[in-house]
């Protein structure tokens, strides 16, 4: 579904009474987001007016299981204008399965003339959410085409092929991989895995980046809660990188980093990195599910670093 149909679908409400705009950050899920919830409340794409409408409440990380149960009664009240009401979850993904849990009665006996909206990762929601919901699938751009965006935007021809290519041409995450704050991020997380993998304590490192401003945090959201899946993102991309070194084939993800990943290539065997990828992937399910940040990590560099002191 396009986005004007779904506008008309959702003007006249021949929509389900639940709808996730899913896809990658950047992909325009808070902007569609918005622009629906205008459309059912006001009939038209005017934003703008929900700062002042009582019959809109917008819910952000982080997520706690009474803030969802608040969310819930004042789906049962009367609209105050005794009209249509819409109710949105922002990063609905980051919820944990306590908060999903509570989220589907609402889901199984919507209100009249009420509507839900959820954004964020299909990947981070539970089958019983996602089953409930008329699911908007945000797309991509060609890579070239956020290519040429981004270079006409200033930023370095070299600089602008990988951002593209790590975005997987989502144009608004290639944006924020080009900004210069995400790039030292990066740099940094690339030494701190090093360090893991070929002797010292990463830890202090580590912690140094979960405060580090790589993207903005939003709201009441830690800054951590924004930086820990980017680290882990960024080392598990590496280690792929270094599988491949190992096999060929496929173009590498981080040339950029390519001594790093062809270290690790040489040292590790095959089943070993991919080992530390199965160790790196459960981190990022745990945070999916509402886990410290700073826990996560600090117990993934714990689990890499047992499993170092064990070949030696």
């Amino acid at each position: 579904m396009n986005r004007d149909r779904l506008i008309s679908c959702i003007q006249s409400g021949q929509i389900m009474h639940a709808v996730l705009f899913a896809g990658p950050e950047g992909a325009g899920r808070r902007a569609l987001t918005h622009a629906a919830a205008a459309a059912y409340l006001f009939g038209a794409e005017e934003p703008e007016r929900l700062d002042s409408c009582p019959d809109y409440m917008e819910l952000q990380p982080p997520y706690v299981v009474d803030m969802i149960r608040a969310l819930t009664e004042s789906m049962a009240a009367q609209a105050f204008s005794h009209g249509r009401r819409v109710f949105a979850l922002l990063d609905a993904h980051l919820m944990n399965a306590s908060c999903q849990n509570a989220l589907l009665k609402s889901l199984e006996e919507p209100p009249e003339n009420t509507l839900l909206l959820l954004s964020g990762s299909e990947a981070g929601l539970l089958p019983t959410i996602r089953s409930r919901c008329a699911i908007v699938r945000l797309g991509a751009q060609p890579q070239e085409d956020v290519l040429r965006q981004l270079e006409a935007e200033g930023v370095p021809p070299e600089r602008a092929a990988l951002c593209a290519a790590w975005a997987d041409g989502v144009a608004g995450m290639a944006r924020r991989y080009a900004a210069d704050a995400y790039q030292a991020f990066r740099a940094d997380a690339a030494r701190c895995l090093e360090t893991a993998l070929f002797g010292g304590s990463p830890f202090s490192a580590a912690a140094q980046l979960l405060k580090s401003p790589a993207w903005e945090a939003r709201g009441k959201q830690r800054q951590e809660t924004v930086n820990a899946p980017l680290l882990l993102e960024i080392w598990q991309s590496l280690l792929r990188d270094a599988l491949l070194t190992q096999t060929g084939g496929a173009a590498l993800q981080n040339p950029d980093q390519k001594k790093l990943t062809g270290r690790i290539a040489e040292r590790f065997t095959t089943r070993r990195i991919q080992g530390i990828i199965s160790i790196l992937s459960d981190g990022r399910r745990r945070l999916s599910l509402g886990a410290s940040g700073q826990l996560t990590v600090d117990s993934v560099l714990a689990a890499l670093l047992e499993k170092e002191n064990e070949r030696t």
